[in-house]
């Protein structure tokens, strides 16, 4: 294998993790920067606004359809790992493992910011660590949100509906 392709190789592992790691970043940095309390009226909004971003990376990323199962893009090249080959199978079994733990992981982060604002909703009560939180899924879901846009599918449109 040429070193060109080594670096191919290396840079798109590296936007790799960084795409799977930009919405946990963007979460925590606006954890971080985010102070003060906020009215009952952010609350409802950010209610409304999270499930809308669940479902547009639904539709984008077709997490929910056998289409969303995606295969691993196919390489002309011959991969090794610790001195084994990396055949099409394994690289699409790994394709698939990081597109689920992608998934999951925004899944997570906009799931735990609408229990939040409902919960205060519910309680009417709120604390700065409800406004972290909920700022951070914003931020989050925003972020995984971009990454899907930039990233792209690599594929032709299908007719699944």
């Amino acid at each position: 294998m040429s070193s060109e392709v080594r670096v191919g190789l290396v840079w798109r592992f590296a936007f790799g993790v960084g795409a799977i790691a930009a919405p946990v970043l963007a979460y925590a940095v606006t954890a971080l920067l985010v102070d003060g309390h906020a009215k009952k009226e952010y609350f409802e909004a950010v209610s409304q606004i999270l499930p809308v971003l669940l479902l547009a990376l639904a539709i984008e990323q077709r997490y929910f359809t056998r289409a969303g199962r995606e295969r691993a893009p196919e390489s002309p090249l011959q991969l090794e790992l610790a001195g084994r080959r990396l055949d099409n199978r394994t690289m699409a079994r790994w394709y698939t493992l990081a597109a689920r733990v992608y998934a999951l992981v925004v899944l997570f982060l906009l799931g735990f910011g609408e229990w939040i604002a409902v919960e205060v909703l519910a309680t009417g009560s709120s604390s700065t660590a409800d406004l972290k939180n909920t700022a951070g899924s914003l931020a989050a879901g925003f972020t995984a949100l971009i990454v899907s846009a930039v990233v792209g599918r690599n594929r032709p449109p299908t007719d699944d509906w």
